[in-house]
C-alpha cells in the first residue's frame, strides 16, 4: 500500500495545505492499478497527492502493492510465459485485491475518489468502481489516457465511464469514445516539470545517439526501422532503445541497438544521451487514441524528433518548428540524416520543443485543471 497521511492518519496537505485561491479545498483518495510502467501513477496520483495543497487537493495515493514482487514476475512473465502468467494471476487476486478493498474501506473520509483507469485489473468488470460509487457513494473522477477498450471488453470500460461523475482524457478519439459510452468529459492533458530534464546542448554531427522510449508493446513497423538503420550507418549513428523487460525483436535494427530496461531510478538524465528522438507509430485506431507522453519528454529535454503524423503527435507538434513528421521510409531516412547532419537545426528545434513544453504543458497547468475536474465533482459533476 503506497499511502501518504500525517501522523493523525489525516491526508498530507502537501507544501502549504491551503486552497486555490477561489476555491474550496477538496480531500481526494488517488487510486491506480500500475504494476510497471509508473509514468501514469506518478503524474496523475502521486504527484498530485505530494503537490495538490496549491491548488486546494489534499491527497492520498494508492497504488499497487509490493512493486519489487511486480518487477520480478513481470520479468518472468515476459521469458516463460505460462508460469508468469499463473503467477501473475496468484498476485492480482492474493496480493492485490485484498490490499485494494482495505483501500476502499477508508474512502468515505475523502470527498472524491479519483481513479487512473481502473481500480483492479484493466480487463475485470468494474465491480471495486461500482461499489465506490453505487454504495459509498462518493463522487468519481475517471481518468483514460489510452485506447483501452481495444485491449479489454469494451462493456467494461464503457460501465466504468458511465459510473464516473466525470472523465478526464487529454486526447480527443478518447474524448469522443468517452462521450459514445455516456461518460462526461473533461480535457486536461498530460504536463510535466520540465526542469526535471537537462537540456540538451547540440553540437557535432560525429558519434551522435538516435534515442527511442518504449515500454509497451506497440509495433515498430518494419519500413521505419530500416529507414533508421539506414540513416544511422549513412552518419555513424547509435540507436539506442530504452525500456521494457525483455530487448525487442527488431529485424532490421538488431545489429545495431543498443537496449535497456526501463530503470525506475532514472526516468529524465538518460535522455542526455539522445540527440534525435524517434516515435515511430502505426496509423490505427489504437495509436490515434493515445496521449503519447514520450513526445512532450523529448521536447522538454530539449530533443528534435522525428515521429509518424499520427493522433496525439499533430496536435503537439508543429511541422519543422519542433520536429518532423515523417511517413515514407524516404521521409525518415531523409529527416534523420539532416538533423544528424546540421548541429544548428537540432538546436533550434529543440529550443524551440522546450519552449513549447514550458509554454503550454507544465505540471502546474495539468495540476490546476485536475483540481478544477475534482472540485466539480465534489459540488455535484455532470449531474
Amino acid at each position: 500500500m503506497n499511502s501518504k497521511s500525517d501522523e493523525s492518519g489525516r491526508p498530507e496537505t502537501g507544501r502549504g495545505g491551503s486552497a486555490a485561491p477561489g476555491g474550496e479545498v477538496v480531500r481526494v483518495a488517488f487510486f491506480s492499478p500500475e504494476t510497471r510502467d509508473l509514468k501514469a501513477t506518478q503524474t496523475w496520483c502521486e504527484l498530485p497527492a505530494r503537490r495538490g495543497s496549491d491548488v486546494g487537493l489534499e491527497g492520498v495515493s494508492y497504488s499497487a502493492p509490493l512493486p519489487g514482487l511486480v518487477d520480478r514476475l513481470w520479468r518472468l512473465w515476459a521469458r516463460t510465459h505460462q508460469l508468469g502468467r499463473v503467477l501473475w494471476g496468484v498476485y492480482w487476486f492474493v496480493v492485490f485485491l485484498p490490499v485494494r478493498i482495505v483501500q476502499i474501506a477508508g474512502v468515505r473520509r475523502f470527498d472524491v475518489v479519483f481513479i487512473q483507469r481502473t481500480m483492479f485489473r484493466e480487463k475485470s468488470p468494474p465491480i471495486l468502481e461500482w461499489f465506490v460509487s453505487r454504495l459509498l457513494r462518493r463522487p468519481m473522477v475517471l481518468h483514460i489516457d489510452d485506447t483501452l477498450w481495444l485491449k479489454v471488453p469494451r462493456r467494461h470500460v464503457e460501465r466504468r465511464c458511465r459510473l464516473a461523475d466525470l472523465v478526464i482524457t487529454g486526447n480527443d478519439q478518447t474524448a469522443d469514445f468517452i462521450r459514445s459510452a455516456g461518460g462526461s468529459v473533461r480535457m486536461v492533458e498530460y504536463g510535466l516539470d520540465p526542469d526535471l530534464y537537462a537540456e540538451k546542448q547540440h553540437r557535432g554531427t560525429r558519434g551522435l545517439t538516435v534515442g527511442l522510449t518504449k515500454t509497451g508493446g506497440d509495433l515498430f513497423p518494419d519500413e521505419i526501422a530500416g529507414a533508421v538503420a539506414r540513416a544511422c550507418a549513412e552518419t555513424g549513428s547509435r540507436f539506442v532503445h530504452r525500456g521494457g523487460p525483455v530487448r525487442p525483436e527488431v529485424p532490421a535494427l538488431d545489429s545495431i541497438m543498443e537496449w535497456s530496461p526501463w530503470d525506475e531510478s532514472d526516468q529524465t538524465s538518460f535522455f542526455s544521451d539522445f540527440d534525435v528522438a524517434i516515435c515511430p507509430l502505426v496509423d490505427d485506431e489504437g495509436t490515434r487514441g493515445k496521449e503519447t507522453f514520450k513526445i512532450k519528454e523529448y521536447m522538454a529535454a530539449g530533443l528534435p524528433q522525428v515521429l509518424s503524423p499520427v493522433g496525439y503527435g499533430l496536435k503537439v507538434i508543429d511541422d519543422g518548428v519542433e520536429g518532423f513528421f515523417a511517413e515514407s521510409p524516404e521521409e525518415w531516412f531523409d529527416r534523420l540524416t539532416l538533423l544528424l547532419g546540421d548541429p544548428e537545426l537540432r538546436s533550434r528545434m529543440g529550443s524551440a520543443a522546450r519552449r513549447r513544453i514550458e509554454a503550454d504543458y507544465r505540471f502546474e497547468k495539468m495540476l490546476e485543471g485536475l483540481a478544477d475536474v475534482c472540485r466539480e465533482a465534489a459540488r455535484g459533476g455532470a449531474g
